[in-house]
């Protein structure tokens, strides 16, 4: 099994690129942590509520995952994210057993997957970012404003919460190293040449290839 680690900041374009190229690599699974840090927030209740002052009354986690991003801090994020890290650990090595089958490439994608064991285990890791990070912050916040959980808040409340996720992103990223840096033009064509071309040195190693990172950095960068 090749394991593909994708992390970046949000609105840079990391599920964009994952689905890309799992979608050229031979026999791939695509896994989307953040739908393991939505099931958190039933599993940790206690201490959700406790960290971000939010009852959970409905089985509605994406909505009151996404609540608790626009009104807490960098200080309660911090402090829930450490809490987590065991149990999406723990989700991480399940779903990848889940899939274990011989040749399979599994691609894997979290803003904070540099902080999970899987990420030094990648045989492949990846950050996607934007070429021009006010064009992100855009983007991102019309995306918000186009969502119906989001309707109740402030266009000032959301760019508070885009600042906040940055920030806590930013803890992800700094000092990475054994990683590749994709820039995202958002021109529909930069990502996608990019997955063409990674997925083309990827699909001819074997599961036992060990670090393909540095292979291709060196073929195409």
């Amino acid at each position: 099994m090749l394991i593909i680690g994708i992390t970046g900041p949000s609105g840079g374009g990391k599920s964009t690129f994952a689905k890309m190229l799992s979608e050229w690599l031979y026999n791939a699974i695509l896994i989307h942590v953040d739908d393991f840090m939505y099931e958190s927030v039933r599993y940790y209740q206690t201490d959700f509520s406790r960290i971000f002052g939010l009852p959970i009354f409905e089985r509605n986690d994406v909505k009151t995952f996404r609540q608790a991003v626009i009104q807490s801090g960098l200080r309660e994020w911090r402090e829930y994210l450490n809490l987590i890290l065991p149990y999406m650990n723990t989700r991480i090595d399940k779903a990848l057993m889940d899939v274990e089958v011989p040749g399979v490439c599994v691609v894997i994608e979290w803003f904070h997957l540099p902080f999970s064991r899987v990420w030094k285990h990648s045989n492949y890791r990846a950050i996607i970012d934007a070429s021009d990070q006010d064009i992100r912050r855009a983007r991102l916040l019309m995306r918000m404003l186009n969502r119906e959980e989001y309707k109740q808040y402030s266009v000032e409340e959301l760019r508070k919460s885009i600042e906040m996720k940055d920030e806590l992103s930013g803890m992800s990223f700094n000092n990475l190293k054994d990683c590749m840096e994709i820039k995202n033009n958002y021109d529909e064509l930069t990502l996608q040449h990019e997955a063409v071309r990674i997925a083309g040195v990827i699909n001819k190693y074997s599961p036992e290839s060990g670090d393909l990172t540095k292979k291709v950095r060196k073929k195409y960068v």
